[in-house]
């Protein structure tokens, strides 16, 4: 073989080297984790980690996300280039990058059901790959429902502690309700009590004026009589008030 022959294998074989170790040492972005929960409203960090050769003054990051809502339409969640980081204005205040520029992990605080569906997580970094490393991730918010239970025909047995417990991937929670029946029938056994005792006092002050009316009307009558007879039989010397009947009732009834 010749000395030019040796020389152009040794040139490829370089080249080759070069290319191997190029795309080699290309960007590349890992996702530690594929898929996350979260409860609506807790905070959640969505990992991703990416590994360069090259200066990090052109760094590029671009979070999207495309929602379970709608995933035909994927949207900018956040963007860091250059140095500058831009949001989304729907998101502004609850994202943010965690640890830039080592890292490209964001943090969504204050979750909603509206942010749960597929994040790409893309990074780049000229003047490596021009392609940039591409991770994803699904998230999941579970939203909070309440729930109600109607009880009837209730009684006093009805009483007692009630326990709702909720279960979801993330664990289980119980909330406790104490509930106290007060029957109504001591009441009614009370208000009846006293109204027959009304009832009977009133019948016992109408028994009592009658006799006292009676005894007033005879009382009467036999003062008259006894007054007619005196008149017949009226001494001189003597000043007599005489009472009538009709006096008495006027005065009693």
């Amino acid at each position: 073989m010749s000395a030019m022959a040796v020389l152009g294998w040794r040139t490829l074989w370089s080249l080759f080297v070069c290319f191997t170790v190029l795309r080699t040492n290309a960007l590349s972005v890992t996702m530690s984790e594929s898929t996350m929960e979260v409860v609506r409203g807790d905070y959640i960090i969505l990992p991703c980690s990416f590994s360069t050769y090259s200066p990090l003054s052109r760094l590029n990051i671009i979070w999207t996300l495309a929602p379970f809502s709608s995933p035909e339409s994927p949207f900018q969640v956040i963007v860091y280039d250059h140095g500058q980081i831009i949001e989304d204005p729907s998101l502004i205040g609850r994202v943010g990058f965690t640890d830039l520029p080592l890292r490209a992990d964001i943090m969504i605080n204050d979750t909603r059901v509206s942010d749960a569906g597929v994040y790409r997580c893309m990074v780049n970094n000229p003047p490596e790959a021009a392609d940039p490393g591409i991770g994803e991730l699904l998230l999941t918010v579970l939203g909070e429902l309440s729930g109600s239970v109607q009880i009837i025909n209730v009684s006093a047995q009805t009483s007692g502690l009630y326990r709702c417990s909720a279960s979801n991937l993330l664990g289980t929670e119980n909330c406790y309700i104490n509930l106290s029946i007060y029957s109504a029938g001591s009441e009614s056994s009370s208000g009846i009590l006293q109204g027959v005792l009304l009832t009977l006092s009133m019948s016992l002050m109408l028994s009592a004026l009658l006799v006292l009316v009676t005894w007033l009307h005879r009382t009467g009558r036999d003062g008259r009589w006894r007054v007619s007879k005196g008149e017949e039989e009226e001494e001189e010397g003597y000043n007599e008030i005489r009472y009538t009947p009709s006096l008495i009732k006027r005065s009693f009834v």
